[in-house]
Formats: structure tokens, sequence, C-alpha cells
């Protein structure tokens, strides 16, 4: 689930905010964007994304405080445009059911606003309180400008819900279509789930049956409850639905070759748990994690053989097995100490007294994952390398060398937990490791030794254990 409209930066979270967003997380929420409405939470929706990687904001100035719009707001504004966690423009739009700012102001600040939307390719979250006809005037001006917009906490009637619903709209809905006055099921009916985000415009907009207490993310489960019931659809559908038109809208996605891959239906990992409402699970990986390697080394010489000749030899499926500590300082971001060890046999069956030659590698390395909500994760891999040989004549002591090199990658990694015991993680992964230095070898065939360009191709799997006793 996505709350895609909650204002933690209000004065109703202080001194708990962290406590809400750690309690949302652990009821599987997987992202929550934070709405700017006014000059200080300009700077205050910045700073609370920082505490996650899975937090989100967006900047604007609601028309409550459309006399706070001014050349230094915008400047600000255009500031926060600039960090990636900035999904949108909002909160911004028309309220006439208060009297705080004249209208003809609300309005000149609210298509301002709009344009700065267009501008930078962003969508722009709207506020429509008893303005239906002003509103729907201005967005019928930005049509030909490529606008991208929701309708935020939908209140209005069918007439205008189908009016924008043909304008191209979003809507989102909040706890207000759990109260029993309410006349929005039949809103909520008419508007395909494809067009329909989750959010819970908290600390307000309170769900039954905690209204009139404060509005939590955690809360959100119960508004896909109640469109699930509403539109006689399966829970799971809605949450799937609601997720997928959310991470597309506000781009929370950035690779558009992973859109389609976070929202395949992985249907073998449903199994391990019959209560999976949807593939895009969140969960926290644990701090550390530690386990055995099991790979394949493929070492790929290049001889220089003169005059613009080049002689390739290569030694296949050495098996390469070893080590790993992982470090995961955040959920998208993998640290990992490594240390593979092979054994290259077949020199010495080719060679006459000749040794074996051994690699033991040390690495430091890094995997960043381009999808963490998933159970099923898609990564690069980078790293830095030193690389102890041996080799030599049986005749006399071993030689050694030492080799530098970098690696790089990719990987897919399943996640599966294990009770309250901690995290398996399942990992395939495919690296070629780049020898940055030169050294002397020789051919099958020569005796006569030449400079020797090579590198590493090594499929690996992982079997990595997190334990939970290594939390955050």
């Amino acid at each position: 689930m996505i709350d895609t409209h909650c204002h933690l930066d209000s004065e109703y979270y202080d001194g708990i905010v962290e406590n809400t967003i750690v309690e949302a997380f652990n009821e599987g929420i997987e992202a929550i964007l934070i709405p700017a409405t006014d000059t200080k939470s300009l700077q205050k929706v910045e700073n609370i994304s920082k505490l996650d990687d899975r937090l989100f904001f967006s900047a604007g100035i609601h028309p409550h405080n459309a006399n706070e719009y001014n050349d230094v707001t915008v400047n600000e504004i255009n500031r926060l445009l600039k960090n990636s966690d900035c999904k949108a423009i909002g909160e911004i739009g028309l309220d006439y059911y208060y009297d705080f700012t004249p209208k003809a102001l609300q309005i000149d600040v609210f298509k301002k606003q709009l344009q700065l939307a267009v501008e930078n390719n962003l969508p722009a979250i709207i506020h429509n309180r008893d303005a239906d006809e002003d509103i729907l005037s201005v967005i019928e001006e930005m049509q030909d400008k490529s606008l991208k917009a929701v309708l935020h906490c939908f209140s209005s009637n069918k007439e205008y819900a189908q009016i924008f619903m043909d304008a191209g709209m979003m809507f989102s809905f909040t706890g207000n279509i759990t109260f029993k006055k309410s006349n929005l099921s039949e809103i909520v009916e008419m508007i395909p789930i494809d067009r329909i985000m989750l959010e819970t415009d908290g600390p307000y907009m309170t769900p039954v049956p905690f209204r009139g207490k404060t509005n939590h993310p955690k809360y959100i489960k119960l508004i896909a409850e109640k469109i699930s019931e509403i539109k006689n659809m399966k829970i799971e559908e809605i949450i799937e639905m609601t997720n997928k038109n959310a991470k597309n809208f506000f781009k929370l996605i950035a690779v558009m070759f992973l859109v389609l891959i976070a929202n395949m239906n992985f249907a073998f990992a449903q199994e391990y748990e019959d209560d999976l409402y949807y593939d895009e699970i969140r969960f926290n990986r644990p701090l550390i994690g530690l386990g055995p390697i099991f790979g394949t080394n493929t070492i790929v010489e290049s001889y220089d053989k003169g005059s613009g000749n080049t002689e390739e030899i290569s030694y296949d499926g050495i098996f390469a097995p070893g080590a790993k500590l992982t470090v995961t300082p955040f959920q998208w971001l993998l640290v990992d100490f490594s240390y593979l060890y092979s054994k290259n046999q077949k020199i010495a069956d080719e060679n006459v007294n000749t040794r074996p030659t051994l690699h033991h590698i040390f690495g430091l390395g890094t995997t960043v994952i381009f999808n963490p909500n998933n159970r099923i994760n898609f990564g690069l891999n980078l790293g830095a390398n030193y690389i102890s040989v041996s080799l030599g004549s049986t005749e006399t002591e071993p030689e050694y060398r030492n080799d530098f090199s970098i690696n790089a990658g990719l990987g897919i990694i399943g996640n599966l937990e294990i009770g309250n015991i901690g995290l398996a993680n399942i990992a395939i992964k495919w690296d070629i490791y780049f020898i940055m230095n030169k050294y002397t070898g020789y051919l099958k065939t020569e005796t006569i030794p030449r400079e020797v360009s090579t590198y590493y191709s090594v499929p690996k799997l992982e079997l990595i254990f997190y334990p939970n006793i290594f939390n955050f």
C-alpha cells in the first residue's frame, strides 16, 4: 500500500513522527508522500523525507496560504524540485469553503503552480473545496500542455466526477469514504480502479472506527477495504492496482524497464505465504547478513604476440567457493566484504612441473537495488578487489603475485522471511573482474614469457542470512 498524501510535517505528529513512520512500514506501507502546504512546510517535508528512503514529498503552496506565494517562495520550490525525492507540485488548488485568501489570488497562484508542474514534467496534487467550476476552468486551460493531476481527497458529486474523468484526472480517496453520512460510495463505484489512488490525508480525515482521533498512515488499509467493499473486488486487487497507479503517476520507480518488472506477478513468491496481498510486499532487510558463496571462475588471458596479433586463452569452470558479510546502510544499498577462492588445476595438468594457480580474492563491493520494496530484487554490482595469486614450478618455492581488479555485474535476489528469526536471501549474480595490472605469463605452446591482460567471469550463487538480532 502507498499513502499518496499524508501531512507528516503537521504539528499533530510533533514528537511522534518517527514512531508513526515505523508503525506505517511495519503495517506493510511501501511508501508515503508528504505534501507541502506553506513556506514553513517546504523545508520541513524535505527534512522528514530524509528519515527513510521510502518517504517522498511534493512542493507547493496550499490555497489557504496563497498570499505566501512570491519570488522567494518560487526560488525555494525550484530548489526542492532538484531533489529526486520531490515527486509532485502540491498541495495546490482552490478552497472557497473558508475565506482565508481572495478567490482571484487563489486562482492566480493555482495557475502559476500548474504551469510550474508542466514545465518540470511533474504531476500536480490538487485541493478542491467548493470550487468545482473554477478548478475545471483552470484545468481546461492547461489540457493542451500535458498536465497530469490528481484530485486529492475527492468529495465532489457524480457530475463533476465524470467531467474530471473526461479531462484525464486521477482521483484519491481518504477516510471520508468510510463516514456513515458520506455519499461518496457511488463516486468510488463509478470511477475505474486504474484511476484511483489511496491516501490518508493524515492527520485529518481519520477513517471509521478511529474517526475523531489523529489519522495515521497505518490506517490506510481501512480505506482500501472500503473501496474493496464498494467495488466488490478483492482487497488484493485494490492494493495491487492502486500501488501500480501511484508508482506510475509519481514515478516512484525511476528506471523505466523496472516499472514492468516491479508490476509482474511473481506467483511463486505468493506460495510462501497465503496472506500475501500483492507481489510488492514491503519488508525490512536487517542490518547485517552472512553466508556462503558458490561460483565458477572462467579466467580469460590475452597475450600480445606482436604485429598487432593477440591470442586469448581461457580456463573454464573453475570452482570458486567463498563467503560474504553484508551490511545494509539503506534498503536500496548493500555493502559487502567477500572472499572467493579458486584453484586453476588446468594449468598444472597442461604444463609439466607446474603448480596449480591459486587465487584468493578479497573484495569490497556494493549492490544498488533498483526495486527494494519487492520480494524479488534486481541490482547492479560494483566493487574493488585485492587478489593474492600463488603459482610457479613444483621444483621451487611458490611464487606470489598481487593483482588488483574492479568488478561489475548484475544480480537477482529473492527474499524470504523466516518467521521472527530473520531474512534469507537467495541471490544469483554474475560479475566480470577486470584485472587492472598486467603480469608475465606463458602460452600453452611456447616457453617465451609474454605480457598478459586478463579478466575473470564469475557467475555465483549466494545464500545470505540476515538475523533479526542485527535489525535496525
